[in-house]
């Protein structure tokens, strides 16, 4: 039987399918508890995850394209490099979820709950996200205004540490530690007024 007409009526029985074979397009997974199953390096385009609990799940590193999350339990999952594309997650609840680097184009989220939600890196163009919860919600490397409908409350934007931070932080270690070394043996008696204004 093929996937497309494939309705898995247990989640014992849909985690032995995704055993034997990570090809699960098309089929009809809704309204299961899938609470904490990882969907991962797998094809599941067009799958039917409508009213599905997803709580704490993990979908990474596959092809979700056109799934059906509509009313879904996404709260606490983790996406990670997947496509959902054309995905649909109307009404889904995805409190505290995490995404990071996944393709969600033209995806819709109409009426989702995307409170204390992190964005990482992620393409939203042409996503809808009307009526959308985002209280809390954070976003680094995220183009928001390509989006079909920008949510009301853009996500706060991630405070990042530049990439040169640790290294000079690291030198000033250094230079202290030598000056205070120097110092003891005597061949510095005082530290230069430079210094002492660079490090207050």
């Amino acid at each position: 039987m093929s996937n497309e007409s494939k309705q898995y009526s247990s989640r014992t029985e849909a985690e032995a399918a995704l055993s034997q074979k990570r090809d699960l397009s098309g089929a009809d997974l809704s309204g299961l508890d899938l609470s904490g199953m990882k969907l991962t390096a797998m094809n599941g385009a067009g799958m039917d995850l409508g009213g599905a609990n997803l709580s704490g799940g993990v979908l990474a590193a596959a092809n979700l394209e056109a799934i059906n999350l509509s009313g879904a339990e996404l709260d606490g999952a983790v996406i990670a490099a997947a496509n959902l594309s054309d995905a649909v997650f109307r009404g889904a609840n995805l409190r505290g979820a995490k995404v990071q680097m996944s393709n969600l184009e033209n995806a819709d989220f109409t009426g989702a709950d995307l409170t204390d939600t992190l964005w990482m890196a992620t393409n939203v163009s042409g996503a809808d996200f009307s009526e959308t919860k985002m209280a809390g919600a954070r976003s680094s490397a995220v183009t928001w205004n390509s989006a079909k409908v920008a949510p009301l409350e853009t996500p706060e934007a991630l405070v990042t540490t530049p990439s040169w931070a640790p290294y000079l932080i690291l030198g000033l270690i250094g230079l202290l530690i030598g000056l205070f070394f120097l110092r003891r043996r005597g061949k510095v008696t005082e530290l230069p007024e430079e210094v002492l204004a660079d490090v207050a």
